[in-house]
């Protein structure tokens, strides 16, 4: 089974005597995310203590919805954030190359750099070339830091839409989510009753009639309704992209 990660994009629907969409809430301490609605750019928060090599002088990870394919492209979508700290302090990056849009690796110390898989062009700790062929900078993403522990990045790329329905044919008993699930990308729900209440995963079924056993949804790119059974008057409801280190 696909073991789930702590770190976690929410987009998030409010559940009441009518349906309307709100600003999702991540349910993790270690990684929490939002989704902001349009026409403002959907954003996460990364916890600085959760990634041992961002609490070093120097150090870098790489994180991403979609895995990194042998070819040294996304298997999806979505490139990698790579996220990189020095003594002056942090700086986030698409790790897209701009020579033939391979994904960067990670800031190593051995290359004192990023290096580009592909075609071997080196990028500084800041994103700036330092050897080609690539004869651009790394696309650097709009982010804030709280001065303690927490990265708000801005990912203009990763916002989407959720649709809600109470089915015709269970209308008292299950809730109907619709959105688009992007390739290769894990998603999960989860619940709450009240905004007070911890998140807890929420099991789906596939069909209107189905048992609510499932719990992660590996995305095709394609449009995706699942199920839920309705215990509740009134609750939460949150659909997750999974956050791994790629």
């Amino acid at each position: 089974m696909h073991q789930i990660p702590r770190r976690r994009f929410v987009k998030g629907l409010f559940l009441g005597t009518a349906l309307s969409s709100i600003l999702g809430k991540s349910w993790s301490s270690a990684y929490a995310a939002t989704f902001a609605p349009e026409p403002q750019f959907p954003s996460f928060q990364v916890n600085v203590s959760d990634y041992p090599a961002l609490q070093e002088e120097i150090g870098s990870v790489r994180l991403g919805v979609n895995p990194v394919g042998p070819d040294d492209f996304p298997a999806g979508r979505y490139y990698p954030v790579i996220i990189n700290r020095d003594l002056n302090g942090f700086y986030v990056l698409d790790s897209i190359c701009k020579h033939a849009a391979c994904v960067v690796g990670a800031f190593n110390t051995g290359d004192f750099a990023m290096r580009c898989p592909c075609h071997g062009s080196l990028y500084d700790i800041r994103g700036e070339v330092v050897e080609g062929p690539a004869d651009e900078a790394m696309t650097a993403l709009d982010f804030t830091f709280d001065g303690s522990n927490t990265l708000t990045i801005v990912v203009p790329e990763m916002g989407f839409n959720v649709r809600s329905f109470l089915p015709d044919s269970q209308p008292g008993t299950r809730i109907q989510l619709e959105f688009v699930a992007q390739g290769g990308v894990f998603y999960e729900v989860r619940f709450r009753e009240k905004l007070t209440d911890p998140w807890q995963r929420a099991f789906f079924s596939r069909t209107p009639g189905g048992p609510a056993n499932e719990e992660l949804l590996l995305g095709n790119g394609d449009p995706n309704t699942l199920y839920l059974d309705r215990t509740t008057a009134t609750g939460f409801y949150a659909i997750s992209m999974i956050l791994e280190e790629v």
